[in-house]
Protein backbone atom coordinates (compact mmCIF):
# COMPACT_ATOMS: atom_id res chain seq x y z
CA UNK A 1 0.00 0.00 0.00
CA UNK A 2 2.77 2.44 0.91
CA UNK A 3 4.68 1.36 -2.18
CA UNK A 4 1.72 2.02 -4.51
CA UNK A 5 1.12 5.42 -2.94
CA UNK A 6 4.81 6.36 -3.33
CA UNK A 7 4.86 5.17 -6.93
CA UNK A 8 1.74 7.17 -7.82
CA UNK A 9 3.25 10.32 -6.32
CA UNK A 10 6.50 9.77 -8.22
CA UNK A 11 4.64 9.28 -11.52
CA UNK A 12 2.50 12.38 -10.95
CA UNK A 13 5.55 14.48 -10.13
CA UNK A 14 7.41 13.39 -13.25
CA UNK A 15 4.22 13.64 -15.42
CA UNK A 16 5.23 10.52 -17.32
CA UNK A 17 5.24 6.81 -16.60
CA UNK A 18 8.34 5.53 -14.91
CA UNK A 19 10.53 2.93 -16.58
CA UNK A 20 10.82 -0.49 -14.98
CA UNK A 21 14.39 0.33 -13.86
CA UNK A 22 13.21 3.52 -12.14
CA UNK A 23 10.26 1.67 -10.59
CA UNK A 24 12.63 -0.95 -9.22
CA UNK A 25 14.89 1.70 -7.65
CA UNK A 26 11.92 3.56 -6.22
CA UNK A 27 10.44 0.37 -4.71
CA UNK A 28 13.80 -0.42 -3.13
CA UNK A 29 14.12 3.06 -1.58
CA UNK A 30 10.51 3.09 -0.34
CA UNK A 31 11.00 -0.35 1.20
CA UNK A 32 14.22 0.79 2.85
CA UNK A 33 12.52 3.89 4.30
CA UNK A 34 9.55 1.95 5.73
CA UNK A 35 11.85 -0.74 7.14
CA UNK A 36 14.03 1.87 8.87
CA UNK A 37 10.98 3.70 10.23
CA UNK A 38 9.46 0.47 11.53
CA UNK A 39 12.75 -0.60 13.12
CA UNK A 40 13.16 2.82 14.76
CA UNK A 41 9.62 2.63 16.19
CA UNK A 42 10.23 -0.87 17.59
CA UNK A 43 13.55 0.13 19.18
CA UNK A 44 11.95 3.26 20.69
CA UNK A 45 9.09 1.28 22.22
CA UNK A 46 11.50 -1.31 23.66
CA UNK A 47 13.67 1.42 25.15
CA UNK A 48 10.70 3.11 26.82
CA UNK A 49 9.52 -0.24 28.23
CA UNK A 50 12.98 -1.00 29.62
CA UNK A 51 13.29 2.38 31.28
CA UNK A 52 9.78 2.23 32.71
CA UNK A 53 10.24 -1.36 33.87
CA UNK A 54 12.72 -0.59 36.61
CA UNK A 55 11.18 0.97 39.69
CA UNK A 56 12.79 2.13 42.90
CA UNK A 57 10.49 3.57 45.52
CA UNK A 58 11.81 6.43 47.65
CA UNK A 59 13.62 5.20 50.72
CA UNK A 60 11.96 5.26 54.12
CA UNK A 61 13.52 5.45 57.56
CA UNK A 62 12.70 3.31 60.57
CA UNK A 63 14.01 2.86 64.10
CA UNK A 64 13.17 -0.39 65.94
CA UNK A 65 11.77 -0.29 69.47
CA UNK A 66 14.34 -0.06 72.25
CA UNK A 67 17.07 0.71 69.71
CA UNK A 68 19.48 3.58 70.35
CA UNK A 69 21.49 3.36 67.11
CA UNK A 70 21.00 5.36 63.92
CA UNK A 71 17.77 5.07 61.93
CA UNK A 72 17.50 2.36 59.32
CA UNK A 73 17.08 3.34 55.68
CA UNK A 74 14.76 0.86 53.95
CA UNK A 75 14.68 0.67 50.14
CA UNK A 76 12.51 -1.48 47.87
CA UNK A 77 13.64 -1.95 44.26
CA UNK A 78 11.85 -4.04 41.65
CA UNK A 79 11.91 -4.69 37.93
CA UNK A 80 8.66 -5.42 36.15
CA UNK A 81 9.15 -8.39 33.84
CA UNK A 82 6.97 -10.34 31.46
CA UNK A 83 6.20 -13.17 33.91
CA UNK A 84 7.57 -12.11 37.27
CA UNK A 85 9.04 -9.15 39.11
CA UNK A 86 12.51 -9.59 40.60
CA UNK A 87 12.81 -7.38 43.67
CA UNK A 88 15.21 -6.48 46.44
CA UNK A 89 14.61 -5.11 49.95
CA UNK A 90 17.67 -3.33 51.36
CA UNK A 91 18.28 -1.94 54.82
CA UNK A 92 21.21 0.48 55.14
CA UNK A 93 22.50 -0.72 51.77
CA UNK A 94 22.54 -4.41 52.75
CA UNK A 95 20.29 -6.78 50.79
CA UNK A 96 17.90 -8.40 53.26
CA UNK A 97 15.42 -10.07 50.87
CA UNK A 98 15.96 -10.84 47.18
CA UNK A 99 13.31 -12.85 45.34
CA UNK A 100 10.69 -12.76 42.57
CA UNK A 101 7.00 -11.83 42.83
CA UNK A 102 5.06 -13.75 40.18
CA UNK A 103 2.48 -12.10 37.91
CA UNK A 104 0.13 -14.92 38.84
CA UNK A 105 0.17 -14.13 42.56
CA UNK A 106 -2.21 -11.72 44.28
CA UNK A 107 -0.40 -11.80 47.63
CA UNK A 108 2.89 -13.19 48.93
CA UNK A 109 5.15 -12.82 51.99
CA UNK A 110 8.95 -13.05 51.90
CA UNK A 111 11.25 -13.46 54.92
CA UNK A 112 14.74 -12.27 55.79
CA UNK A 113 16.84 -11.14 58.75
CA UNK A 114 18.81 -8.01 59.53
CA UNK A 115 20.98 -7.62 62.64
CA UNK A 116 19.02 -10.38 64.38
CA UNK A 117 15.62 -8.86 63.54
CA UNK A 118 12.99 -10.78 61.55
CA UNK A 119 12.14 -8.86 58.32
CA UNK A 120 8.96 -9.63 56.36
CA UNK A 121 8.02 -8.09 53.00
CA UNK A 122 4.34 -8.48 52.24
CA UNK A 123 3.39 -7.99 48.57
CA UNK A 124 -0.21 -7.34 47.50
CA UNK A 125 -1.29 -6.78 43.89
CA UNK A 126 -3.93 -4.10 43.35
CA UNK A 127 -5.77 -3.12 40.18
CA UNK A 128 -2.94 -0.95 38.82
CA UNK A 129 -0.12 -1.32 41.32
CA UNK A 130 1.74 -3.53 43.73
CA UNK A 131 1.91 -2.52 47.38
CA UNK A 132 4.82 -3.66 49.52
CA UNK A 133 4.71 -3.45 53.32
CA UNK A 134 7.92 -4.16 55.21
CA UNK A 135 7.63 -5.43 58.79
CA UNK A 136 10.42 -5.61 61.38
CA UNK A 137 9.69 -8.15 64.12
CA UNK A 138 5.98 -7.95 63.24
CA UNK A 139 5.86 -4.13 63.42
CA UNK A 140 5.11 -2.14 60.27
CA UNK A 141 8.31 -0.33 59.26
CA UNK A 142 7.73 0.92 55.69
CA UNK A 143 5.10 0.98 52.94
CA UNK A 144 5.97 1.21 49.26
Amino acid sequence: MIYDFGLRIAEEMSMMPLSSRHLQKLRFHLGEITMKTTLLAIVSICLVCCIAGCATAPSQTYRPRNYDGPVWVIVCKGEIGLIDMPFEIKINGETVIKDKFSDFQRHADYQGTYEGHQITASFARGYNDIQVIVFVDGERAATF
